[in-house]
């Protein structure tokens, strides 16, 4: 492969920067700059869109991190030119296109925040390629978490509420960047969106549910432990024992030995031997 010229790189940035103010043609050069250096660095057997169903160019991370550098600039100081580029470029099928969308999308200024939510909200679909889904969620959405969490939290509730299972697993990941980031400060809020799951898990969203509750296990394990205990004692789920099951051995040595104590009489229920 040979080598990115990162004096030549800088130029064609720079000079596709200049076209920002007309949402098409920026579009069309970014396209073709992509293509470029996806044809440079082809290497039979590897693709980039491995982990995602879209096409790709398999640009090297030097030149996305290049039109990171120069494309946050301009964003930043034109929201409104920004928003009509990130629509534009959205409705490529290229999975850079949308990358450089996601990237443009986070740099947005907070005074369009209400945008930014809009798009997400269009945007992260049950049908959309799930690493374009998991990108606009942490990357997407980094300034509203930041200066908004509220409405973070209001829109993972609308995807946790639509009770249809892929939704609800966007909800489960949108929880993920926002508990690195709050950390303990909204764990009661949290665990309020939870408790309609944790009465019945639904088997597809299983997973994501138990990768939330292991995050929150490793912020604060009291709480985690109190939440699960709570809903043990209240009937269960047969899947939320199963979920229980599958989070114990991931659980501290005394905790493991608590949370079996409340599941052990379980087992013993007929409706719950196959849990």
């Amino acid at each position: 492969m040979p080598a990115v010229q990162l004096a030549r790189l800088r130029i064609q940035t720079t000079r596709l920067a200049e076209s920002f103010d007309d949402a098409l043609k920026f579009s069309r050069g970014l396209d073709s700059l992509l293509e470029l250096y996806g044809n440079l660095s082809f290497r039979p057997g590897y693709t980039a869109s491995d982990r995602s169903r879209l096409p790709a160019y398999n640009v090297p991370p030097l030149v996305m991190r290049q039109l990171e550098i120069e494309l946050g600039r301009v964003c930043a100081a034109d929201p409104a030119i920004s928003l009509e580029i990130i629509d534009q470029i959205w409705q490529s099928e290229i999975l850079e296109m949308r990358q450089v969308a996601i990237y443009l999308l986070s740099q947005i200024p907070p005074a369009h925040l209400a945008e930014v939510l809009t798009r997400l909200r269009k945007w992260c679909t049950p049908g959309e390629d799930a690493s374009l889904i998991h990108d606009l969620l942490f990357k997407g959405g980094r300034t509203i978490r930041k200066v908004q969490p509220d409405t973070w939290l209001v829109f993972t509730e609308e995807w946790l509420l639509l009770k249809e299972p892929r939704s609800i697993i966007i909800g489960l990941i949108s929880l993920e960047p926002f508990l690195d980031e709050t950390q303990m400060e909204y764990l009661p809020q949290v665990f309020n969106l939870l408790e309609p799951l944790a009465e019945d898990p639904p088997p597809p969203a299983m997973a994501d549910l138990e990768a939330v509750l292991l995050q929150i296990y490793a912020i604060s394990p009291m709480e985690t432990q109190s939440f699960i205990r709570k809903n043990l004692e209240s009937t269960p789920h047969p899947q939320f024992i199963r979920l229980v099951r599958r989070l114990i051995p991931n659980l501290s040595p005394g905790t493991q030995h608590y949370l079996r104590s409340y599941i052990l009489h379980q087992d013993r229920d007929p409706k719950n031997l196959l849990a």
